[in-house]
């Protein structure tokens, strides 16, 4: 690429970034009205020396990359088995990322999965497809009440999120009850045990803010594990060598409003 500054007594008053193209190529038409393809500048020809040089290098890469870790009994698909609800990979990104935290419950969002994982060997660059971000899992503690009030500013927002270890019932945004580990979690301020606390994992994305979460990294409690969420993921496959629905275990919300469950998969 190239970067122009217009800099003035040591400030840059201005900059611009343009990316150059490499070998770009267009289609055209020839005298004889066929088209061809041809390149956009001046083709960058391959250096044979820097070829050699880089060429045992990619040769690792990719024998990392092409590293068989298990396999996938079922199809985990980014797109929501209800909208904006839990999806199967959503499960799968989330139950890791619990796994290797520790902590009572996870989210993400939706933007973070870019690519199904289809059924068969599971290899380390597929990971890395599905979950391209160097996102850290980070966790903090937090009440029943503040997991409501965190939550619901969530939904208000309409913001598509991936859940588990958590079930709710809601009627719109405002949820009514939320249980954790399959016990009831003090909600209100009032209720006896509102002042226990559970750890939510999510990544340091989310946790700033990103994708329009509520940031909550300059909580007291608030801990960068430093581990990826890829890394998560593939340890989630190599310690079981086949993964499925039924032992990714997903969240469940029961909207009182309208007719829709997101049902649980079973641990």
């Amino acid at each position: 690429g190239r970067l122009d500054l217009t800099i003035k007594n040591g400030q840059i008053l201005k900059h611009e970034y343009t990316l150059l193209p490499i070998n770009e190529k267009t289609k055209v038409l020839d005298s004889d009205g066929n088209s061809r393809e041809c390149f956009t500048a001046d083709a960058v020809r391959e250096d044979p020396d820097l070829l050699a040089f880089l060429t045992p290098y990619y040769e690792r890469g990719a024998a990392s990359m092409n590293r068989v870790l298990g396999q996938a009994a079922d199809a985990f698909q980014v797109k929501p088995i209800q909208p904006k609800g839990d999806s199967a990979l959503g499960r799968f990104a989330t139950k890791a990322m619990m796994e290797r935290s520790g902590a009572d419950l996870a989210l993400l969002n939706n933007g973070g999965l870019r690519k199904d994982l289809p059924a068969g060997p599971i290899t380390y660059g597929d990971i890395l497809e599905v979950m391209p971000f160097t996102n850290n899992i980070c966790t903090v503690a937090m009440t029943g009440p503040q997991l409501k009030e965190y939550f619901e500013t969530i939904f208000d927002q309409d913001l598509a999120i991936q859940l588990n270890g958590v079930k709710m019932t809601r009627s719109g945004s405002s949820i009514i009850a939320m249980e954790i580990g399959e016990k009831a979690v003090a909600i209100n301020p009032s209720d006896a045990g509102s002042s226990k606390t559970y750890r939510l994992a999510l990544t340091d994305y989310n946790a700033k803010g990103g994708a329009g979460f509520e940031p909550i990294a300059s909580d007291p409690s608030f801990i960068d594990t430093g581990y990826l969420v890829n890394q998560a993921m593939s340890e989630f496959v190599e310690k079981r060598s086949v993964i499925s629905a039924a032992n990714v275990a997903g969240s469940s919300t029961t909207f009182l409003d309208r007719e829709a469950t997101l049902e649980p998969v079973a641990a």
